[in-house]
């Protein structure tokens, strides 16, 4: 048989008066306090998901904008160079066609010369002739 007595039933009106008590005084605002914390972690949560997703956004943004001026610097030196290589042709055709124009203004002076040479040919060459007579005769030979 089990046997009751006051003891057992005084201890358990105090434990149920402790624990009323310390769930009142103690747990409830615990369980509050935990609950707002869980909330604020979650909003914490939610913010920095939302600005990873804006710094994810930004990155991209970032990146196409980026590109885009690599390819408009690629464009423009692309341009760059092809206007240099065109304005150097152009001149390099220039220096060609007064080189071709100098060449041809020269090889006309050394024909005339040439000519002029040729018909005062005729003139020089009895001189000459004598010319040769006289040192073969003074000296006994033309070397």
């Amino acid at each position: 048989m089990v046997s009751l007595n006051l003891t057992i039933v005084v201890e358990l009106a105090l434990f149920l008066v402790f624990y009323g008590v310390s769930r009142r005084l103690i747990f409830a605002p615990l369980h509050r306090l935990m609950i707002e914390r869980q909330a604020r972690i979650q909003r914490e949560e939610d913010r920095a998901k939302k600005d990873q997703h804006e710094a994810d956004r930004l990155q991209e943004l970032h990146a196409e904008r980026f590109a885009a001026v690599q390819q408009q610097g690629a464009h423009r030196l692309r341009n760059a160079r092809f206007n240099a290589y065109r304005e150097a042709r152009i001149a390099t055709d220039e220096m060609r066609q007064n080189a071709d124009a100098d060449v041809i203004a020269f090889h006309a002076r050394i024909q005339a010369q040439l000519q002029r040479e040729r018909e005062r040919y005729p003139q020089v060459l009895p001189n000459l002739v004598e010319a040769m007579n006289r040192q073969i005769n003074v000296e006994g030979s033309l070397m």
